[in-house]
Parts: C-alpha cells; structure tokens; sequence
C-alpha cells in the first residue's frame, strides 16, 4: 500500500491550483441538480447515444512518479490495479496513449516522458524527450494524426511530431504564448483542438491544420457552465470536462465546426474530491479525485450526462492522481 506524502504530490495539487484561489465550494441545491447552457454551439444531426464499454487498462498517474495500471472487464468495472514506478518521471500531470506509447507530461523537470505500452497496459522501456527548452509546467497532453500536443502554463500549446519509435521531434509553440489562460486538459476531435482554461473558466476550441498548426481559436464560456476546468476528454462527440472549483463534470455536444452546446453540468460533491482528469469508456467514466487519492466511477446517461458517480474503486493504489487514460484491449 503506497504511503500518503505531502511533499512532492502537493507540489502538483498546488500547480493545479495556482490561478483561481478555491473559496469555498459553490453552494449546491441538490446532489443531482442540472446546471444548462447553450454555450453557443453550431447545430448539428442527432448524436447516437453512448457505446457500451470494452475490457481494457486504465493508466493512472501518481504524484510521485509511479504509474497504476488497472484491468478493466468488459462491463467497464475495475477489478485490480497494480503500481510501479516509472523511470524518469518525477511528477507527472497528464497522460494520452496513442500507437503503442504513452506520453506523461512531467511538471518538475519540464518534459515529456515517453513509455512503451504492451498489451497488458505495462509501460517499459521509458525515456525523456529533449525539448525541455519548449515546455513550462507542462500539464495537458493528447496526441492526434502523428502529434503531440502539450499545454504549458505560461499560456502556450506545444505541438510535437512523432517520428516511428514515438519520440517527440520539432516540438515549438503551436500557438503564441498566452494565448491560452492557464491551460489544462487538451483532446482532440475531427480536426478540432479543445483546451481547458482554468483561469478564465472556459473552453478553447481551435482549428488544426494539416501542417499540425492551431488558429482560430474560440473561448466558450457556456454562461458559467465552467468552474476551474481541468481534465477534459471526448467521446461520442461530446466532451467532458472536470470541474476543480466545484467537484462536478461539465459535458458538451461538439457540433460539426466544432462549437459547443446542450453543455449540462452535474454536481457531485459526494464522489469528487478536486478532479483533475477524466477517462471515457463507453457509458463508463473513470475521474481522478486528487484530494482523496481515488478513482471515481460514472455512468453517462442517454442524453450525455455524467451520473452515478461512486469513489473509491481501488483506492489504495493511487496516491495523489493527476492524469487518467483508458487503452482498449487489443482484440
């Protein structure tokens, strides 16, 4: 069983929180109130409810280096998780898993940590990218059509290419620095780039290039549907989004240019405890609860609602959890 440590994990709790001091939780009428907004969107078809969810591994990142790798059944159920530490990383806030690697900012030493995945969700052979002049406080990582991109603190998006063996080369400002206030969570969705903007409380969504550029980027601010987002994620064609500030999860219907709308927040206070990052799994949702050292279990209902969040799944695992990704099993 890992011990609890104040040191260096609070160090990522603090960075998590360094723009928008916390004052108190927003007050909460109900345990399962629905907070709406239109936010903007563009109109789109019809979205097909939720997939169910599939067998695979849930990757956790730990506040002190260590990764927990859980088996996850065909019904989206945890059932045991093993902790190792990984090579290189000291203290890690995002991960993303694309064609055989994971990729885990790390926070202290300002660079990406890339591992080799097997089929069993364990990380080997793990080094460090050489661009450590490109990232400050890295937090936010995903990877998509051959790239890596990477929020920094400093109000900048780093975007990487992957040559064959995963490694990050050519990484730069896929943006000007500040363009972005306070960034966290990054995904990607048909040619779309989603940042989350802690300090501004709002979502970015901005346009990628072939080429990997970003432009024409458009903060949603969804009438306060936002409160310190943070770990963000898609699925279905909707994103998810955690709120820091108020222990809930924002979900949003991405519309065909990209805009968001039918945004619905839920509280729950009871299961989240400052969640930091989110995984999607079908109709199963797994959060990052930095305060309590666990893992919450969700379900997404038909209209794309977060509900029935639980913690506690495997807690002893985890100590101080930041980043959170599901890899489906390969079949």
């Amino acid at each position: 069983m890992l011990q609890k440590s104040s040191t260096q994990p609070e160090r990522l709790a603090r960075h998590y929180e360094s723009v928008l001091p916390i004052k108190g939780r927003l007050a909460i009428a109900s345990a399962f109130a629905l907070v709406l907004a239109a936010c903007g969107g563009d109109s789109a078809e019809p979205v097909d409810p939720p997939s169910a969810p599939v067998a695979g591994q849930l990757l956790v990142a730990n506040g002190d280096g260590s990764v927990s790798t859980c088996t996850v059944d065909d019904e989206g159920e945890i059932r045991r998780c093993a902790t190792a530490p990984v090579g290189g990383l000291t203290l890690p806030g995002s991960i993303d898993v694309s064609g055989g690697f994971a990729y885990f900012t790390d926070v202290s030493d300002q660079t990406i940590v890339v591992c080799r995945v097997d089929g069993a969700g364990r990380l080997n052979a793990c080094s460090e990218s050489d661009h450590h002049e490109a990232f400050t406080d890295p937090i936010g990582a995903v990877v998509a059509g051959g790239r890596l991109y990477v929020s920094n603190s400093d109000g900048g998006v780093v975007g990487c290419w992957l040559d064959g063996q995963g490694t990050p080369m050519g990484c730069a400002d896929a943006t000007l620095d500040g363009s972005f206030d306070n960034p966290m969570g990054t995904a990607v969705h048909e040619g779309f780039l989603f940042v989350a903007n802690q300090g501004s409380n709002t979502v970015d969504v901005c346009k990628v290039s072939d080429a990997g550029g970003i432009s024409d980027c458009t903060a949603h601010d969804g009438d306060g549907i936002f409160a310190m987002p943070t770990g963000i994620t898609v699925s279905d064609s909707r994103l998810f989004v955690t709120n820091l500030d108020e222990d809930s999860v924002t979900s949003c219907r991405i519309g065909a240019a990209g805009g968001l709308s039918e945004c619905v927040r839920v509280p729950h206070a009871a299961a989240l405890a400052r969640p930091t990052d989110i995984a999607v799994n079908g109709t199963q949702v797994y959060i990052s609860n930095l305060g309590t050292h666990t893992i919450a279990t969700c379900h997404i209902g038909a209209e794309g609602t977060v509900l029935d969040c639980e913690a506690g799944a495997a807690g002893d695992a985890f100590l101080h959890p930041g980043g959170v990704t599901f890899v489906p099993a390969i079949r």
